[in-house]
């Protein structure tokens, strides 16, 4: 039997409004000119289109918020490390590149220890935990730039789910 077909979404002007639609059809009948008659229907696809456009609008608009922030970003993988930062994180670890940048870990990028001398590895364990718990959680923190100079920052840490998998966004003010 014929096969149905899909056409592309398409703009129309439909009673005087810009509307996006779909062909779905099936050829039904092949002319003498060789021409194919179609039996079918148009779907209007508007509303997806538009929150379509609206969500890539919005994934633009957070991507350049993030980008552009004057306070060190980075979103951190418990399992794989730091997976994003923007570029003002980049300048505050005093490191080249945001790849310089991926890959690390709190660990990497802090004093051996804290203001109260508990040792970093022990106390970023303990951050870990308040946040799995209470999702947010902020603090001061003593950080290690590259060349070695120690910085104090205040640290918001937020725990979120992306894709099914948990992450933590962490912003920096170097106080």
């Amino acid at each position: 039997g014929p096969q149905k077909r899909v056409g592309p979404i398409v703009r129309l002007v439909i009673n005087k409004k810009m509307r996006w639609v779909i062909f779905c059809g099936y050829p039904s009948k092949l002319e003498p000119d060789r021409s194919v008659i179609w039996n079918g229907y148009y779907q209007d696809v508007t509303e997806q289109k538009l929150a379509e456009e609206e969500l890539l609008n919005s994934e633009a608009y957070n991507k350049m918020l993030f980008q552009e922030s004057h306070r060190p970003l980075v979103v951190y993988d418990l399992e794989n490390g730091f997976i994003d930062c923007n570029p003002a994180a980049v300048k505050a670890y005093g490191l080249s590149s945001r790849e310089d940048v991926i890959g690390k870990t709190p660990l990497d990028v802090s004093a051996p220890s804290q203001y109260d001398g508990t040792d970093s590895q022990t106390a970023i364990l303990e951050k870990h935990q308040t946040v799995l718990e209470h999702g947010v959680t902020s603090f001061e923190w003593r950080h290690q730039r590259a060349n070695g100079e120690i910085w104090d920052a205040m640290v918001y840490l937020m725990l979120f789910n992306d894709r099914g998998k948990q992450l933590l966004q962490f912003t920096l003010d170097d106080i």
